[in-house]
C-alpha cells in the first residue's frame, strides 16, 4: 500500500467524520455509496472500504444489510469525575455507597477517581486543587467546607456537593443535592404523633448547619403540633455513638421523660438502644426509638429499627446525574435539589393510648 493511498483514505474518512459530527449526516442517515465516493475522490474501491472501516472502528457508522452504511447515534465522550471524600470519618460508608453506584457512573459514561482528603488546608488543599483541575468534574462528600467548594469553583471545575457545606451556605456556581431535612423531621414527628406520642425527645448533633436544620425543624414541629412542653433536645458533637452513657444519663435525669426519642443517625440510634437495654430501659417498652438515617442497611443500623430514611444513595445517584450533565455541557448553571425522605417501619416504636389523662401502653 502506497503512502498516497493511505493519505487518501484518511482524507475521505476525515471528510465524512466532519460531516457527521457537524450534523450534516444525522443518526440513521446513509453515507454516500461506495461508487459515489469513488467518483467524488477519484479512488479505487479498496480505498473507500478502508475509509469506511475507519469510521466503523470509531463507532460513527455501521453497515446494515440491504440498507447500506448508516450513521450511528453518537454517545457522549467518557469523562473523568473525581469524588473527594473530606474528613473521612465515614469512609467505609461512602466507599460502600460509591461501589453501589458503579452502574450509575457507567451509564453516565464517567470514569471515577476517588481521593481521600483527611484535613483540607495548606498543602493538602493545594494538592486537592491540582487534582481537581485534572478532572472534568468533582463530587464533594463528607465534611465539606465553603472554602473548599469555592476554591474549586473559582478554578472553573464543575463542582457538586452532597449536602450543604458544614460551615455556611453553598457558594454560587456550585451545584448541590441535599435531603429535605424539614420533611424528614416532620415525617418522624407525624409518625410518633399517629402512635399517641406527644412528649418526644431529640438526640441530635452539633457544629454543622445540617444539625442546626434538624434542630430548627424539630422546634417548628413542636410549635405547629402543640407538642408537650417537656419535649427536649440533646445536642452532642461528632462521635455520639461513643457517648451513649451521656445520652442515657441525660434521659434518666429528666424530670419528665419522653415517651419517644428521635435519634439523628442510624449508628447512634443503634448504640443508644443497646445502652438503654443494658441498663434496663426497654425499647420500645419504656421508650420508643426512631432514627433519622442516611442508610437502612443492616451494616449501618440495627435490623428492625423504625426509621425515616434520608437516602444517601439516592442523593449520590442524583448528584452523579447532575454532575455528568454539567460536565457534558462544559459547566452550565448550578443546580440545587432536595431529595424527599421516606418512612421505613420497624419494631422499635409502640403505640400509646391515654386513659384518664394518663399515657399508657397500647
Amino acid at each position: 500500500m502506497s503512502s498516497g493511498t493511505v493519505l487518501r483514505y484518511q482524507m475521505i474518512a476525515d471528510s465524512l467524520r466532519n460531516v457527521i459530527r457537524s450534523g450534516g449526516l444525522p443518526p440513521g442517515a446513509r453515507i454516500p455509496s461506495y461508487r459515489s465516493l469513488m467518483e467524488e475522490h477519484s479512488v479505487a474501491m479498496n480505498t473507500v472500504r478502508q475509509a469506511v472501516s475507519t469510521l466503523e472502528a470509531d463507532g460513527l457508522v455501521e453497515s446494515v444489510h440491504g440498507v447500506g452504511c448508516v450513521v450511528l447515534e453518537q454517545k457522549p465522550a467518557w469523562r473523568h469525575v473525581g469524588v473527594a471524600i473530606l474528613h473521612p470519618r465515614d469512609l467505609d460508608f461512602f466507599t460502600d455507597e460509591l461501589r453501589l453506584l458503579h452502574d450509575e457512573f457507567a451509564a453516565a459514561r464517567c470514569d471515577v477517581v476517588t481521593r481521600i482528603v483527611p484535613e483540607p488546608g495548606g498543602t493538602a488543599e493545594r494538592e486537592l486543587l491540582e487534582w481537581a483541575r485534572r478532572q472534568n468534574g468533582v463530587l464533594l462528600v463528607g465534611h465539606v467546607t465553603v472554602r473548599v467548594a469555592e476554591t474549586l469553583a473559582r478554578a472553573h471545575v464543575p463542582v457538586l456537593t452532597m449536602g450543604e457545606p458544614s460551615d455556611g451556605p453553598c457558594p454560587p456556581g456550585v451545584s448541590m443535592v441535599n435531603v429535605d431535612v424539614a420533611g424528614a423531621v416532620r415525617l418522624a414527628v407525624n409518625h410518633l404523633l399517629s402512635m399517641g406520642h406527644v412528649r418526644i425527645g431529640l438526640v441530635n448533633g452539633r457544629a454543622s448547619r445540617y444539625y442546626d436544620a434538624v434542630s430548627a425543624a424539630f422546634a417548628t414541629c413542636r410549635g405547629e403540633y402543640a407538642l408537650d412542653d417537656d419535649c427536649v433536645e440533646l445536642r452532642l458533637p461528632v462521635g455520639r455513638e461513643k457517648r451513649t452513657r451521656t445520652i442515657r444519663a441525660w434521659f434518666q435525669a429528666l424530670d419528665t421523660r419522653p415517651t419517644a426519642l428521635i435519634v439523628e443517625n442510624g449508628r447512634v440510634a443503634s448504640a443508644v438502644m443497646a445502652e438503654f437495654v443494658r441498663h434496663g430501659i426497654s425499647v420500645p417498652g419504656s421508650v420508643s426509638l426512631l432514627a433519622i438515617t442516611g442508610s437502612a442497611d443492616a451494616g449501618h443500623m440495627t435490623p428492625g429499627m423504625t426509621c425515616v430514611l434520608t437516602s444517601a444513595l439516592d442523593v449520590l445517584k442524583r448528584g452523579v446525574q447532575i454532575l455528568a450533565e454539567r460536565v457534558s455541557h462544559g459547566g452550565g448553571e448550578a443546580v440545587r435539589e432536595s431529595q424527599p425522605a421516606r418512612f421505613v417501619p420497624g419494631r422499635t416504636c409502640r403505640a400509646l393510648t391515654r386513659r384518664g389523662g394518663v399515657t399508657m401502653a397500647g
